[in-house]
């Protein structure tokens, strides 16, 4: 954003150092990046007077002038222009002046006479491109004195780093309301008498808008009877100094506007639109619009457009159409001004690759209250510089009006997180002077409702932002928040973390697992594909792209879209890992968001290379348990996990949930087959997550403890049992823990089988016994090993055979 300071002093009388006035900008959030001259190659021009004009003695096309540049005598210059003539003023480069392009002037012998300077065109001070003959100045002026101060041009400008979130300072309007409040000083808008310059003839043009939420308004004013021509010079080196190209008086006016008011505005020729009415609305199917750069594009549905009661003349909030753009002929103007939804002009813009003045502050937001100044203004400046009538009366249609938010403000919260030594009065005198609406709900708390231009003021945290702003960020002390855990405890705490974060890495890559990293922002869409629930979702408030408007609620989704990509690249052995976080909506956190540790595992073809010697095995459903299993082994917590049948998760086949401490904490399972065309892949794709954060509460109140090798050998006893198919080894292994018998050391499940015509099936489980002072003898381990048996009986459904 180009700040021009002559135009911002035409806001607010800022008469301090420019230097103190960036430092403040700077401080504010509005940093200065640069301080230039735009003018700077033509700082050596002077304003010349020609005193005689005569014809060269030695070309007929050339003539021999002496012109007064302030010095003791005129000068000689030779100058070929067509429409020089005595007691013009002129632009002069004198000898040692350096023009626009490098081109330094010299003393020069042309057709035998000596030239002293050069008179210049518009084009050769790259002011415009006109090259039919020399500049001529409007007004009288002292011979000698600098071009750039004669034309009043804006000599300083300053480049403003502007952040997304404060488009209301897109304009010079917005960046005056924050130098006003900061120095106290007073704001003036830009005249616009509109009431004394409407005609009586009514202003009448149907306007309909096919979705609120795409266009909450549109307004228009219609200009009749106007002159294109060129702007005024003073608008045309404005506009040039802002970085905009001069074209036409009614195109400039919408452009000078746009920067004084940060309001974007789109002027049509009237008289190219089919019938009276204006229609906001997206197409059917996809189309062919010639923008006004004379470019062919491609508009799908998802884009919006201006229609006239046939065709569309307009890609909304973007760039107008081709065919119905402000030309030479234009005599009568239709004025837009209207607001769009930034997320579908952001969109639109990304997608077709347009980059205009227009989308950039549409999709930042712009002032809906603040349209009728805009159009107004615009409305005025036409009918001044481009003559013509302006209809009386603004045609609007608002189907969604703007409402301010109101923010319940503590200005002690305030000072408690900035650590500023001021009152509740500073901070309510602060949002006042932004022109917040402050109101008293009793001692401790206000209501604050900010101005429409300030989309950015949402939330209490925004407003002590503001408060900090003016008090000066640079002079907020480095304190540090009080917090219930000593530095050390933290130190402690996040050192055990992040080492248990690495030592599931580590694990995971030393089992033969490649690490994947993903995007946290994904497809919404994809997420309700694999059952997630909309409401846990926390969208994106300025996606880059559909396919991340929303943070992940599932960490198995990175992982899905690697696997596609994988596929498509002739890649079809995989098997990856990912921990990272996951994303959830909580309304009862401050940030209104909940974030957890996750681990995700993916299984997809064959366990090892197939070659002449390894013949193809893929990967299987117990593979994934077993490395889930591996887990927590290694963390030693195998005997708190609890695998239960019959998951729910939409996406899986088949799975099982796993417990932990009875708490459910993750899935393992196969991809359910509808779901293969969708990331291209033809057979069984195994997944497993897990709540790592849930797991390290446990993991680090572990205390690791070393027994010594027995000297003793082991002796094994197999028993098979008869049961139903709802008995699991779990079950039966937690009631044989429930029995506390020193010398079983393992039990172990060896074997499973089915006999046909039978609702029974048998588990065959293998317990290894060892005393850890002695040998054991077969008829004491007999003993224990019948009453095992007996124990089970009573406490199961269970049988021997």
């Amino acid at each position: 954003m180009y700040l021009s300071i002559k135009w911002l002093k035409e806001f607010t009388p800022y008469n301090g150092e420019i230097e103190e006035l960036a430092h403040v900008l700077t401080m504010l959030g509005l940093e200065v990046e640069e301080i230039f001259n735009p003018f700077e190659e033509i700082k050596d021009i002077v304003v010349g007077y020609v005193v005689s004009c005569e014809k060269h003695p030695n070309a007929d096309k050339l003539k021999l002038c002496k012109v007064d540049v302030g010095k003791d005598e005129p000068l000689q210059v030779v100058c070929g222009a067509p429409n020089v003539a005595k007691g013009q003023f002129v632009a002069f480069a004198p000898i040692g002046a350096t023009l626009p392009g490098g081109i330094k002037i010299k003393k020069a012998k042309i057709r035998g006479e000596t030239s002293y300077g050069m008179i210049c065109s518009e084009r050769e001070l790259g002011l415009s491109n006109d090259h039919s003959g020399i500049m001529v100045l409007d007004s009288v002026n002292i011979p000698g004195t600098k071009l750039i101060d004669a034309l009043d041009l804006d000599t300083v400008v300053f480049d403003i780093g502007i952040t997304p979130n404060r488009a209301d300072c897109l304009s010079i309007l917005g960046i005056a309301r924050e130098v006003a409040a900061y120095f106290t000083l007073p704001l003036n808008l830009p005249p616009c008498p509109i009431e004394k310059i409407e005609a009586e003839k009514v202003a009448h043009v149907h306007i309909e808008i096919e979705d609120p939420d795409d266009c909450p308004l549109y307004s228009a004013r219609i200009i009749e009877g106007v002159e294109i021509k060129p702007s005024p010079n003073w608008m045309r080196y404005r506009l040039k100094a802002m970085g905009i190209r001069p074209i036409n008086n009614v195109v400039d006016i919408t452009n000078y506007v746009l920067l004084e008011l940060g309001h974007p505005l789109h002027a049509f020729d009237k008289d190219l639109l089919k019938g009276n009415k204006i229609r906001v609305a997206r197409p059917k199917n996809t189309l062919k619009f010639k923008t006004l750069d004379e470019q062919q594009r491609d508009i799908i549905p998802e884009d919006l457009l201006i229609w006239d009661s046939e065709d569309p003349v307009a890609l909304a909030g973007i760039m107008g159409g081709y065919e119905s753009e402000i030309n030479e002929n234009t005599k009568n103007v239709l004025l837009e001004c209207a607001v769009f939804n930034p997320s579908r002009i952001r969109k639109t813009a990304r997608r077709l690759g347009i980059s205009s003045d227009a989308a950039y502050r549409f999709e930042r937001g712009v002032d809906q209250l603040g349209f009728k100044h805009a159009i107004n203004r615009a409305a005025y400046l036409i009918h001044r510089f481009a003559g013509g009538k302006v209809l009386k009366g603004i045609v609007k249609n608002e189907p969604k009006k703007f409402v301010a938010p109101q923010i319940k403000f503590r200005p002690s919260r305030a000072i408690s997180l900035l650590s500023i030594d001021v009152d509740s009065k500073y901070c309510i005198d602060a949002l006042e002077k932004l022109n917040c609406k402050v109101e008293k709900i009793d001692e401790s708390i206000y209501n604050v409702i900010p101005p429409s231009y300030r989309l950015d003021l949402e939330r209490e945290i925004d407003l002590v932002e503001e408060v900090g702003r003016f008090y000066g960020l640079e002079k907020v002390p480095a304190k540090l928040p009080k917090i219930s855990k000593t530095e050390k405890e933290i130190k402690i705490l996040e050192e055990a973390s992040y080492k248990f974060l690495s030592k599931i890495r580590q694990w995971a890559r030393g089992i033969g697992l490649q690490e994947c990293v993903t995007y946290s922002f994904v497809d919404k869409d994809e997420l309700v594909l694999l059952g997630e629930d909309e409401e846990k979702m926390i969208p994106v408030a300025n996606p880059l792209s559909k396919d991340q408007d929303t943070m992940r609620t599932i960490l198995c989704v990175g992982l899905l879209n690697a696997l596609k990509l994988n596929v498509s690249r002739l890649n079809k052995e995989l098997h990856i890992f990912e921990v990272g976080k996951v994303f959830l909506k909580d309304v009862s956190s401050e940030t209104t968001a909940q974030e957890k540790n996750k681990l995700a595992i993916l299984l997809y073809g064959n366990r090892y290379p197939v070659t002449w010697a390894n013949k193809k095995s893929p990967w299987d459903f117990y593979d994934i348990k077993g490395i889930v299993n591996d887990l927590f082994s290694v963390l030693g917590l195998n005997q708190k996990i609890l695998y239960k049948s019959g998951s729910n998760r939409s996406f899986l086949d088949y799975g099982l949930d796993i417990f932990f401490e009875g708490n459910d904490i993750g899935f393992i399972g196969a991809l359910t087959k509808n779901l293969y065309k969708t990331y291209n892949v033809k057979s069984d794709v195994f997944l497993g997550e897990l709540d790592l954060d849930a797991i390290f509460d446990s993991y680090k109140n572990i205390q690791v403890k070393f027994t010594a090798w027995s000297k003793f050998p082991p002796v094994y006893r197999d028993m098979t049992l008869v049961c139903p198919e709802d008995v699991t080894f779990e079950m039966i292994k937690e009631t044989l823990n429930e029995r506390k018998t020193d010398i079983l050391e393992e039990v172990n499940f060896i074997d499973l089988f089915f006999p046909e015509q039978s609702q029974e099936k048998r588990i065959t489980l293998r317990m290894t016994y060892r005393h850890p002072n002695r040998t054991l003898t077969d008829k004491e381990v007999d003993k224990i090993h019948g009453g095992i048996g007996e124990y089970l009986i009573k406490k199961l459904p269970v049988r021997f055979p």
